[in-house]
């Protein structure tokens, strides 16, 4: 979270891995990577009793009551909350010594308006991610999160998909078939679709991730410093979203055509974006 000295009795795999732990502390007070994406941001409400118990289900004992919901006020429908989904595609990435990084994709489920201990500014947490690549992992790994790395993965047919299976625990989340509106810059868009205006400021928060180290787990706040004022956004209109996930994965099962579920329930909303960020583990510019 946010006498005789033991080094002269380490054996060398011990000070090998220090040496490591060092280097990756060292290298999370820098920008990770910068990235171009093409991405697909949608929110959904969800009750928030099972918010908090998909929550609960991912932290140790200890930690049960460093997270606290805050819910925006008036938020409809009531006793729910948003979880976002985001369905990244990185490419272009480049190093923090400017050197090229391998394109990868990301699966994210994220819990907005998050209050961690008490803190005044509200994170948004992010309970799982699901990449498909190594250097998905690698990334994952920088920024603490907790993530698996799907047996199955791609992007086209108008989406995205990932599948597989963890030790018994399922799951498959996938946008097919998907079609968009017109392309508007961001601040066009946030001055007349409250929904995105809300989505937006909620992207402005830290991320808060979580997850196992060598003792225990813990918690590491990153910020994700997405290109808003070069962010390109569209509506997406249309495309067959499926998420089928054990509860430790995903706090709702959701299947359906995009256009439908924004018609039959209150509060969702998809958009495909084309932007960049910066990402900055360990929230040096917070």
């Amino acid at each position: 979270e946010y006498g005789a000295t033991c080094e002269q009795f380490m054996p060398p795999t011990s000070l090998l891995l220090t040496a490591a732990l060092t280097f990756v502390s060292t290298v999370s007070a820098i920008a990770l990577s910068t990235c171009k994406a093409s991405s697909t941001w949608l929110e959904l409400p969800v009750a928030r009793s099972a918010v908090r118990d998909w929550i609960d289900r991912n932290l140790e004992p200890p930690d049960l009551a460093s997270l606290v919901l805050a819910t925006p006020e008036g938020y409809s429908p009531a006793d729910h909350h948003p979880v976002q989904l985001e369905l990244d595609s990185f490419f272009s990435c480049t190093t923090l010594l400017g050197l090229p990084y391998p394109s990868f994709q990301e699966t994210a489920l994220q819990v907005p308006y998050v209050r961690f201990k008490n803190e005044t500014a509200l994170v948004h947490y992010q309970p799982w991610a699901f990449v498909n690549n190594i250097w998905g992992s690698s990334a994952m790994l920088l920024l603490g999160a907790a993530h698996l790395k799907a047996q199955s993965a791609g992007v086209g047919d108008g989406g995205q998909w990932v599948a597989g299976e963890d030790g018994g625990r399922r799951y498959s989340i996938s946008l097919r078939n998907g079609t968009s509106g017109t392309f508007q810059p961001s601040n066009e868009r946030e001055a007349s679709d409250p929904l995105w205006r809300a989505h937006v400021g909620s992207k402005h928060s830290n991320e808060l991730a979580y997850s196992a180290h060598l003792i225990g787990h813990k918690f590491q706040c990153d910020e994700i410093a997405w290109k808003f004022a070069n962010l390109s956004v569209a509506e997406l209109t249309h495309g067959s979203l499926e998420i089928e996930a054990d509860p430790e994965l995903s706090p709702v099962n959701l299947t359906g055509d995009v256009s439908e579920l924004r018609r039959s329930v209150p509060g969702f909303n998809a958009y495909v974006v084309e932007t960049s960020f910066t990402a900055y583990p360990g929230c040096v510019h917070a």
